[in-house]
């Protein structure tokens, strides 16, 4: 078997109930365009595959790690302690995912601002271009491979988000738990009630629900600008400074004024869920987290279209 095939071949045994075998063809492990994207970016330079361990490590596993720890120590405070001592875990809970998050991010967007000058740079695009793929097709994939290479992280980071999600629902039912008459050996000892750790549960499968778009939404949208960059560039270099130019614009312009407006809402209500009334607060928290969202999923789109109809037109 040869690297290409092996390396396919473990990334394939990752997925769990064959999840290859429910994906489009552009975007399936089998296809041609995708083994060579995950070929390039799996056999990197020694020099570079050192520094994406060290990457790897400072990013992810140290992340998680303080993930578990702030997860269990917000689960012990919660029921045998005061719930609102454990609020400096939970923030350091969420505040924690921000490393995995951003480089994530970070590896998406540059990425897409490879995906076409790369090809441009070693004459291999005009071979693609003749083939019978169409452009929405070849770029698919291309995107497809990227994605499909950094699986592992993303993983990584919807564990952390489950332990995100659970933290947060315990500590919102400790809050609204009547305790009861006594207290035990450890702590507070609370009533049983049913209702109430229903609605925990239903709270911790809509936090990571939300957990599932955001993170769609920001590949989707990182991946856009890259792509569009790399549509617009004749080198890696000058793509690669097209497209941070292009997200420093697109926060300054956009995001940041959203952020602005939307900020004192979400301090406003956090304040309100610190002093426990929890049902009027999660609606609005969690729409006002959707607009950031919406943005980036209509610009994202309008990225791909550009960068498809440049793409079209590449023909060396």
């Amino acid at each position: 078997m040869s690297t290409i095939d092996h390396a396919t071949q473990v990334n394939a045994n990752f997925y769990f109930f064959e999840l290859n075998k429910h994906l489009p063809r552009w975007a399936s492990l089998d296809h041609p365009i995708v083994k060579r994207e995950l070929s390039v970016w799996r056999h990197l330079s020694p020099r570079w595959e050192s520094m994406w361990n060290n990457i790897w490590f400072l990013f992810l596993f140290l992340p998680m790690f303080g993930s578990i720890l702030c997860g269990l120590a917000t689960l012990i405070g919660a029921f045998f302690y005061s719930p609102r001592a454990v609020v400096p875990f939970l923030a350091a809970l969420w505040l924690l995912q921000f490393l995995p998050s951003w480089g994530i991010k970070v590896f998406a967007s540059l990425g897409a601002s490879l995906s076409i000058t790369r090809e441009r740079e070693t004459s291999n695009w005009i071979l693609m271009r003749i083939t019978p793929l169409s452009i929405t097709h070849i770029i698919g994939a291309k995107i497809a491979g990227l994605i499909h290479w950094m699986s592992e992280p993303l993983i990584i980071l919807l564990i952390m988000r489950v332990i995100a999600a659970i933290a947060t629902s315990v500590m919102v039912v400790s809050l609204t738990q009547t305790p009861a008459v006594s207290t035990s050996s450890f702590g507070i000892a609370f009533r049983f009630q049913p209702s109430i750790w229903i609605g925990g549960a239903a709270l911790s499968i809509l936090i990571f629900t939300f957990s599932l778009i955001e993170i769609a939404s920001s590949l989707l949208y990182n991946c856009g600008v890259g792509l569009m960059a790399s549509s617009l560039a004749r080198n890696s270099t000058t793509a690669i400074v097209i497209n941070f130019t292009l997200q420093l614009i697109l926060w300054l312009f956009i995001f940041l004024p959203l952020q602005r407006f939307i900020a004192p809402l979400i301090t406003e209500l956090l304040t309100t869920f610190y002093q426990g009334q929890v049902i009027d607060v999660i609606a609005p928290i969690l729409m006002s987290l959707m607009i950031p969202i919406a943005a980036e999923v209509w610009l994202a789109f309008t990225a791909f279209r550009i960068a498809l109809r440049r793409a079209q037109n590449l023909i060396e």
